[in-house]
């Protein structure tokens, strides 16, 4: 065993370059991500209490952009039942309730700010939202907006704290640990 690895470290089997990905540094880096090259360990797993930061599927536009948007799309405010408010499978675009276009204004290393959203990181299910993407696609381009729907942090965390604390490689060790004991156990029990 190094100097610099751990107990922790050989349980878990990480892919080599996974923990270098794990930090806030990193992430403004390298975002935003192509809606089908999301990291995997970006995604939250609430099982064994992993948490890493949110981020949104979602177009990026101008506020310009989304005025224009929100002006061809806007239709009277209707009420949704409950299952069209759940997650994956809403209308797009997502409607408030006196049925404004949501946008959310998230950090970006782009001049395109403003986000139409799909889906979080954190409502990410097991079917992903191919299709409400695409539909966001058309709709944009229909009335003249060009744009790609890829993944963006949704905080800027480091206008809290120095971006140097933000390192999610000490969760995600423990995660895949807590992982890999539950799959023994779960093999264990079959035999």
């Amino acid at each position: 065993m190094t100097s610099s690895s751990s107990p922790l470290d050989e349980e878990c089997d990480i892919e080599p370059g996974i923990i270098e990905t794990l930090t806030l540094k990193y992430m403004k880096a390298h975002e935003p991500w192509d809606i089908y090259d999301f990291p995997r360990q970006y995604i939250p797993r609430a099982k064994y209490g992993y948490y890493p930061p949110a981020f949104v599927l979602g177009a990026a536009v101008t506020f310009s952009e989304y005025e224009q948007y929100a002006a061809a799309k806007r239709r009277p405010p209707s009420c949704p039942s409950d299952s069209e408010h759940r997650g994956v499978g809403r209308e797009i675009p997502q409607r408030g309730i006196n049925g404004c276009i949501f946008v959310e204004k998230v950090w970006t290393r782009s001049d395109t700010p403003f986000i139409l959203p799909v889906i979080s990181s954190y409502g990410l299910g097991k079917r992903f939202p191919e299709d409400e993407c695409e539909k966001l696609l058309d709709d944009l381009e229909s009335v003249g907006i060009q744009a790609n729907v890829d993944w963006y942090l949704t905080e800027d965390y480091s206008k809290w704290a120095e971006e140097e604390l933000f390192d999610w490689s000490k969760q995600y060790k423990e995660m895949m640990a807590k992982r890999k004991r539950s799959k023994s156990q779960a093999s264990g029990t079959r035999t």
